[in-house]
Parts: structure tokens; sequence; C-alpha cells
């Protein structure tokens, strides 16, 4: 199991990546959930905007309100006062998950009291994070392009599994140098070693399964990782990255038999999101 979780934290890399930029300054910020009458809690999820320190107007705020019973884990309020004492420059309001049945997101009163295949779990962060074109460039560092790199350029689309979702495989010598010329070609770079990345795919190196997801109109949903070790024990772990609205992306946790429907559960989640989040008092959503 450990392993399964060490392997689900690299597909999220740009979560783990992302908390290594923060300076280690004090960060005395935080803003509790917050109880509302009708027994909604409301959470608030902020990075730092444009002048680098976080509790200003130029900050990215998205405020959250989840309705009673639904299962929320929000790493702030685990927190022993010695924890806070020994690291203030702790990230508060900057990450939550929360867990729901499948296939209909049903709520839970604790998912570790129900089977494991049926619970999704969707973890968030304050980061904003762009759509972009759905092509790789390397200009453009966005959800869409940094999957189109890794899913055409470092290694490739194999067979549908399902519809819409490739199980990606590791490219040969002529596809590497086709890959390459391409790139040339479109002036991306030319200086020896610039182009080693693309004999980086770790597929066939590793005991997971990896995947490129799309939507019906064959722009890109999403990316996921199925760990394969896992089946014997009774089906794969798997985790997909997926883009949301809110400019923000999230990642999912499920039981392998619900990759199927990830578009669907997509949708489902999408929805989710948009229907708990407070527009009135959330702040440059589309930074």
């Amino acid at each position: 199991m450990k392993k399964v979780l060490i392997a689900i934290a690299f597909l999220m890399v740009g979560y783990v990546v992302i908390a290594m930029w923060w300076s280690p300054r004090p960060t005395p910020l935080f803003i509790p959930p917050v109880t509302l009458a009708d027994g909604s809690v409301e959470y608030q999820l902020i990075d730092r905007g444009a002048d680098d320190v976080r509790g200003t107007e130029d900050d990215p705020v998205w405020v959250l309100r989840f309705p009673k019973g639904m299962y929320v884990s929000n790493p702030d309020l685990l927190r022993t006062e010695e924890q806070i004492e020994q690291n203030p420059a702790w990230k508060n309001n900057w990450n939550l998950s929360f867990s729901v049945k499948l296939p209909d997101l049903a709520l839970v009163e604790n998912p570790y009291d129900e089977p494991k295949h049926s619970i999704l779990r969707v973890a968030l962060n304050a980061l904003p994070v762009i759509y972009g074109s759905g092509q790789y460039n390397e200009r453009e560092l966005s959800f869409s392009s940094n999957i189109d790199k890794y899913a055409r350029f470092i290694c490739r689309p194999g067979r549908e599994v399902f519809p819409g979702i490739f199980l990606l495989r590791a490219p040969n010598d002529t596809e590497i140098q086709a890959a390459e010329t391409e790139l040339r070609s479109r002036g991306l770079g030319s200086h020896p070693g610039k182009y080693s990345y693309l004999r980086g795919c770790s597929v066939g190196k590793e005991d997971s399964d990896r995947y490129v997801i799309y939507d019906k109109s064959g722009a890109i949903l999403g990316s996921a990782s199925c760990f394969a070790h896992a089946k014997a024990a009774g089906g794969a772990l798997c985790g997909a990255r997926i883009w949301l609205p809110q400019n923000r992306d999230a990642l999912l946790s499920f039981h392998g038999q619900h990759l199927r429907d990830i578009q669907d559960i997509h949708t489902k989640v999408v929805a989710l999101l948009s229907a708990a989040t407070d527009y009135d008092k959330s702040r440059n959503l589309s930074q």
C-alpha cells in the first residue's frame, strides 16, 4: 500500500513541485471552515497573487460550500499546536479532499466504512491551472500541453482500452527520431541534449499502466495511472488528473473497475464543484 501511495504522488507531480516553490516565510493567514445555518460548510482555497504575498486583494481565492454530511479532509485542521509552532510557514488554505460514493457521487458518512471499490476521492488545491491549447508547445506550460507532451512525444498512445481512453506505450527509435524532427521543424530548440526527454517514457519500467483520456470531441480530458501490482489483491488502484472550469485541476483516486467510466465521472465531479463554488465570494478564479 505504501508503494501505491507513493506512485499516486508522482501522478500529481504538479502538486508536489508547486509546494517546493514557496519560500519558508511565516504565513499566519488561516481562514477556517465555516458551518452555515443550513449545515453546509464553507472552505477557502487561497493561492498568492502577482504581488507574491498571501492575504491581499489579488490572491486567487476559491470558495467552496459543501453540503451537510459531505466527508471532507482538511489538513489545516489536523495540525497540532506543536506542529503549528514548529512549522509557521505551513500553507494554510492550500488543499483539501473529499470523498463520495460511486457511481452517483452520493454522500458518505465515513468512506472507510464503505467497500473500497465504491469510493471516489477528489483532491483539490489552490493553484490556478490554465487548460491551454491541447497541443504540446514548450512555450505554454499548461494542463493540456503537458499531458500532450507526455502522451504523444515522450510516450505514445497504444490501444484504445475504452472509448477515448488509450493505454500508453514506450516509443521505438524511429518514432523518437520523428518526434525530434517535428519539434526541430517547429523551432523548439536545437542544441545537443535538447530532446533527451523524448527517451524518458517510464511505461514498462514501473508497475503501473498509464493512460491518456480524451472527451467525445477528441480534446484532452486528463491522464491516469493504474497500479498493476494491486490487481492481484482484488483490483488496481487508479489515479486520474483532470482539469476543472474553475481553472484548477483535481486528482481523482478510485478503483480500477471505474476507469471505463472516467469521462462520466469527470462530468459529475465538474457539476458537483460548479454547484459548490460560491462565485460571489471567490476571487480571481480565471488567473
